[in-house]
């Protein structure tokens, strides 16, 4: 959910996690879009965000006349923008977010590639770091948004959840 007036401004209330290896099997682009539609009945959201490369996942969101748009996937960027949000206040998470919150604790930089002055994270479990990244930076990018409203403004959303403050929903 994205909020204008109130801290935090976004707010993760819900993740979708499949892994193929986990369950034994890989689902088809029209079953993630089944999943997709069933986790999404009944909040208005306004845009999917999709990685750049899923072009046929895309096809089938926009049969599903769903508004989709490509993720901007600029790594060191995306992860300024989050980092921000995370330093700042603007960003939380719902504790039902397991493998988001496993993976943001996880969340490494290469040691290697900073050996030779190059700052890289380490790419392993990090699909939904990167949905978030995507999500953040396509939307705000580097925009000053990320000012927090004043703190008699901010809202306990993790206990009551609804469907923000009138402004549309983005799937992260």
């Amino acid at each position: 959910g994205i909020y204008r007036n109130i801290t935090p401004r976004i707010i993760v209330h819900k993740e979708y996690y499949y892994d193929p290896k986990a369950v034994g099997r890989s689902k088809t682009h029209a079953e993630f879009a089944d999943d997709l539609d069933r986790i999404l009945s009944g909040y208005p959201v306004r845009c999917i965000y999709i990685d750049p490369s899923a072009d046929s996942f895309e096809i089938e969101m926009r049969k599903r006349k769903r508004v989709v748009k490509h993720a901007n996937n600029d790594v060191f960027n995306g992860i300024g923008s989050v980092g921000s949000c995370l330093s700042n206040g603007n960003l939380a998470v719902h504790d039902s977010c397991e493998n988001l919150i496993r993976e943001i604790e996880g969340y490494v930089w290469d040691p290697k590639k900073a050996a030779r002055g190059v700052d890289e994270p380490v790419k392993q479990h990090d699909h939904a770091c990167d949905a978030l990244r995507y999500a953040i930076y396509t939307a705000f990018g580097n925009r000053p948004f990320i000012e927090a409203p004043p703190r008699e403004n901010q809202v306990d959303h993790m206990k009551n959840p609804g469907f923000g403050d009138g402004h549309g929903w983005q799937v992260f």
